[in-house]
């Protein structure tokens, strides 16, 4: 049987590795050929879109008028519908062996390493961060919205 996540050391709006500012993340365009999908918030943009057989996921964090940090990571499908989908994630995504370090240390509900970490809504890419404005990482908050437009993505390209 596979270890399971545990629940994280939580602040005032989420996991202590989640930012604040991915309560802002809102779709703010959509492919027309159901290819693209952009979603914004007031410091930060994540843009993901077909790439072969996966989906490329580039973002900006703006930390200021003189830093900024991006990042640029591909996933595949089932690895993109586990980060972006409201829990239960058990019910149809075992973290991966080798990422269960993840949540048993920083915890959470789902996990790969150098991808995604998950704890209910709160999604950071690539992984845990400190919670605080100069992070790597780009955290959203999930909604039914974001969770059904990125089904629409996987599902729609098959």
């Amino acid at each position: 049987m596979k270890e399971k996540g545990r629940e994280p050391e939580c602040g005032m709006t989420g996991p202590i590795w989640w930012h604040h500012h991915g309560c802002k993340m809102k779709i703010v365009a959509q492919g027309p050929c159901n290819d693209l999908l952009l979603l914004q918030g007031s410091a930060a943009e994540l843009l993901i879109q077909k790439h072969q057989a996966d989906w490329l996921l580039i973002w900006k964090i703006i930390h200021g008028p003189r830093t900024a940090v991006s990042g640029t990571v591909i996933f595949p499908n089932k690895e993109l519908v586990a980060a972006f989908s409201s829990p239960p994630h058990q019910l149809y995504y075992d973290t991966p062996s080798h990422s269960q370090w993840l949540l048993t240390r920083y915890g959470g509900d789902a996990a790969y390493q150098g991808l995604f970490i998950h704890f209910k809504d709160c999604l950071n890419i690539p992984g845990p961060g400190t919670g605080n404005d100069g992070d790597p990482n780009i955290s959203v908050a999930l909604d039914e919205k974001i969770t059904k437009a990125i089904s629409d993505l996987v599902y729609r390209n098959r």
